[in-house]
């Protein structure tokens, strides 16, 4: 099936609206990693500090670009991201404490950020997994005590 000039043309359009708009939403990404790469070391030292007073720190960020090329309610392209905090306490080390030997405390949660790419392409179920409102999540918290019995 031929298709007109005019229909070649706005595949370019449509190319370069996605390119440029992938490109500028790498940079948002980019930009962040950018001021704290040199630091590395520096939080590395603080993590180590951290420890030797019974306090772990784990951090994740996952980010996604997509793009609605084609079809849908408009063209776009945008980046959801999901940022994950984990926190363990060893309590012992914390507080100083006998009555809290072998004893930990952990909280995890999460915060998901982005418009998300549903609103642009229409559908029944997320493209996504991430997609969800802007908010955060503590979507686990624990303590464990552990004892000491003398004949195991």
């Amino acid at each position: 099936m031929d298709r007109d000039p005019a229909a070649r043309g706005s595949d370019k359009s449509r190319f370069i609206f996605v390119v440029s708009a992938v490109i500028f939403d790498l940079f948002l990404v980019v930009l962040p990693l950018k001021a704290v790469w040199p630091n590395l070391d520096l939080l590395q030292h603080a993590q180590d500090d951290l420890a030797k007073y019974g306090v772990a720190v784990s951090l994740e960020w996952d980010a996604d670009i997509f793009a609605n090329v084609r079809g849908g309610k408009e063209q776009a392209a945008v980046t959801d991201g999901l940022i994950q905090l984990g926190l363990d306490f060893d309590l012992k080390k914390l507080t100083g404490l006998g009555i809290f030997d072998a004893s930990q405390l952990h909280a995890e949660g999460y915060y998901p950020y982005g418009p998300g790419i549903s609103d642009y392409v229409r559908d029944l179920s997320g493209v996504n997994n991430n997609a969800a409102y802007n908010s955060p999540r503590l979507y686990e918290l624990w303590s464990q005590k552990g004892f000491k019995l003398g004949f195991l």
